[in-house]
């Protein structure tokens, strides 16, 4: 029996074991990075839903700082993670104040909008939505601009 041939480069451990261990050294360090990307792509997919864009956004901007560590650049991957965080999180917004505006100030959108809601639930938007807060599509744009929406369509 030969000793020490698990020593000699040519041997199983070195050829194949060593650098897979390499790999999965190398893997535990990036999992903020790859992380990162996820939770940014995730948020450009859910730009739609605010309620998942903004957190997702947020915690893809915290992995790209944790992923850094003591290095002064950050990698490629935690960037393309910040940026499409960042997308996401504007597209959110703009989606989100876009709808608000047409609920507002968009009397087509609003007619619709009842439409809908009468059909699927018996009461028009504005009757449950003055039914549950008390208030009137028409009073809170009146709050937020000092005209009423009737005499914003004129």
């Amino acid at each position: 029996m030969i000793t020490g041939c698990n020593r000699r480069p040519s041997s199983l451990f070195f050829l194949y074991i060593m650098p897979l261990q390499c790999y999965i050294k190398r893997m535990k360090s990036n999992a903020f990075t790859v992380l990162s990307m996820c939770m940014g792509i995730l948020s450009l997919v859910t730009c739609p839903m605010f309620f998942f864009s903004f957190p997702l956004g947020g915690l893809s901007i915290i992995f790209a700082i944790l992923s850094k560590g003591k290095k002064l650049k950050m990698e490629t991957m935690p960037k393309i993670g910040v940026a499409t965080a960042i997308g996401g999180m504007c597209t959110s917004f703009v989606l989100t104040a876009g709808m608000f505006y047409l609920l507002l100030f968009s009397p087509e959108y609003r007619d619709q909008l009842n439409e809908t809601s009468k059909l699927l639930y018996g009461y028009t938007y504005d009757e449950l939505l003055e039914e549950s807060y008390g208030i009137t599509l028409d009073d809170l744009a009146r709050k937020v601009t000092g005209n009423p929406v009737s005499s914003l369509q004129q």
